[in-house]
């Protein structure tokens, strides 16, 4: 019987940056494609606690906000605006798929 030398954690597709743990011990922060991170030999029990916090864009949070609360750019100085200074806003843009958003796998190899 073969035994895996290494073992390996595929989030899959990620949207934007995940920070993993697992059974209380960090595994890392995984920010650009594979999105891939070794689990340490022996880290790995029968029963396991995994924690996966994923951090995205702030796209989606200032297409929502722009929609119900257009007022928070009103500025004393300056305004919020386009690359041709012209007043922007994101309430037309659309929403950036974010999280987990694809199978996650334990590679043994």
């Amino acid at each position: 019987m073969k035994f895996a030398n290494e073992v390996v954690l595929d989030l899959g597709d990620v949207r934007e940056v995940a920070d993993v743990r697992l059974n209380g011990q960090s595994l890392g922060t995984a920010w650009c494609i594979p999105f891939q991170l070794r689990i340490p030999v022996g880290l790995l029990k029968e029963n396991n606690a995994w924690e996966v916090v994923v951090t995205n864009l702030s796209a989606s949070y200032m297409r929502l906000y722009d929609r119900t609360h257009p007022e928070w750019k009103k500025f004393y100085d300056i305004n919020v605006v386009d690359i041709q200074y012209k007043p922007y806003s994101a309430a037309g843009t659309e929403v950036m798929p974010s999280g987990l958003t694809g199978q996650v796998n334990l590679l043994f190899r």
